[in-house]
């Protein structure tokens, strides 16, 4: 039962994300800057889908193993590219992982790196929250 309500919460922001209405409001630089991070993103995620390709989860366990590998390819290939976490994305996800951790009834820790993991496949910008993705310096 938590991981539906994990799965919707999760689920829920992505939707947020992918149907913001004010996407269009943002300036030039930044969108071009986004388009950058948008190739390398996408690029990053097909690398992590050909890692994974030949796992076939069966239990629970191997469908967590699944998503933290993909994750962790993503991750590893973002920062070869020069990208790092924004800490003012974390800054942000910090408060809605302590309220999805306590209505979920699971760790905070688990709750975080659930919005982490679907923030982290987000590679253009929206007015109401942070990026997850900066270039480093």
């Amino acid at each position: 039962m938590k991981y539906i309500v994990i799965i919707l919460a999760v689920l829920g922001v992505v939707g947020l994300w992918i149907f913001n209405p004010f996407d269009g409001m943002l300036k030039t630089k930044t969108t071009h800057q986004m388009t950058v991070l948008q190739q390398v993103g996408d690029k990053c995620v097909g690398i992590s889908e050909s890692a994974t390709a030949t796992i076939v989860p069966i239990i629970e366990f191997q469908k967590l193993e699944l998503a933290s590998r993909k994750a962790n390819v993503v991750t590893r290939c973002m920062n070869d590219y020069g990208y790092v976490e924004n800490p003012a994305w974390n800054q942000y996800a910090k408060p809605i992982a302590e309220k999805v951790a306590e209505q979920s009834r699971i760790s905070y820790d688990e709750a975080l790196e659930n919005l982490k993991r679907s923030s982290m496949l987000v590679f253009s910008p929206t007015v109401r929250q942070p990026i997850f993705w900066i270039k480093s310096k």
